[in-house]
């Protein structure tokens, strides 16, 4: 996948999460069962991309406390 393919497969996920209200690991789960062709290396950037991005992330939170 292109970086801008990884992108925007990070964007989905973040939009399914906030229409469905679930959490990240399930709806990273549902998206990779669903596009099987995306490599493990693919679904890694994808993941890190969400739980960088994610609001309610321990990482987004540690993140806010250092600033």
């Amino acid at each position: 996948m292109t970086p801008s393919a990884r992108l925007s497969a990070a964007i989905d996920v973040l939009a399914d999460i906030e229409a469905r209200r679930r959490p990240a690991a399930d709806a990273l789960k549902d998206w990779g069962l669903s596009h099987r062709f995306a490599g493990s290396g693919d679904r890694a950037a994808i993941a890190g991309l969400v739980f960088r991005r994610s609001p309610s992330s321990p990482t987004a939170a540690a993140s806010r406390r250092r600033l």
